[in-house]
């Protein structure tokens, strides 16, 4: 078990120690969530990207930052009122516009019944770059932000 500390960017105030471990969807390319993720499906759409096809629906998804587009935002709280967003995304980058769909969906959606709000934390160049480096399946992320894999 490796835990990496990163900063909590947008925290859901649930505890995570408890819960399962969550498939981990990582690529070193950035991705830019308007066109690039299906907020119906959660499938990445975007042709160019590696992770083609894939899912982030209920993952801990590791990117380096968003790409692009302001509304990023608007994709992410689409992806949560969808019941399709990752459970966490973790980054490199310190990347706002991908917060702030999150944050919004806490302030005005956060009484919703069964609404995933991902929490985002930043890893940094050193610990997302040993992320990179080794093949990890599953982690979770705990209540102090870290990531544990």
């Amino acid at each position: 078990m490796q835990s990496f500390s990163g900063n909590t960017l947008v925290s859901n105030g649930f505890k995570k120690n408890d819960e399962k471990p969550s498939p981990l969807i990582v690529t070193s390319v950035p991705l830019s969530f308007w066109g690039g993720v299906d907020p119906q499906t959660g499938v990445i759409v975007d042709i160019n990207h590696p992770l083609h096809g894939s899912s982030v629906s209920d993952t801990i998804f590791c990117l380096p930052s968003g790409r692009g587009s302001c509304t990023a935002s608007q994709v992410l709280l689409e992806l949560i009122l969808n019941n399709k967003a990752p459970r966490a995304i973790v980054l490199r980058d310190t990347d706002g516009l991908i917060c702030v769909g999150a944050l919004v969906a806490q302030e005005i959606f956060s009484l919703k019944e069964n609404l995933q709000i991902p929490d985002i934390i930043c890893l940094g160049n050193e610990n997302f770059n040993t992320l990179l480096e080794h093949n990890f399946s599953y982690g979770k992320i705990w209540s102090d932000g870290s990531l544990v894999v």
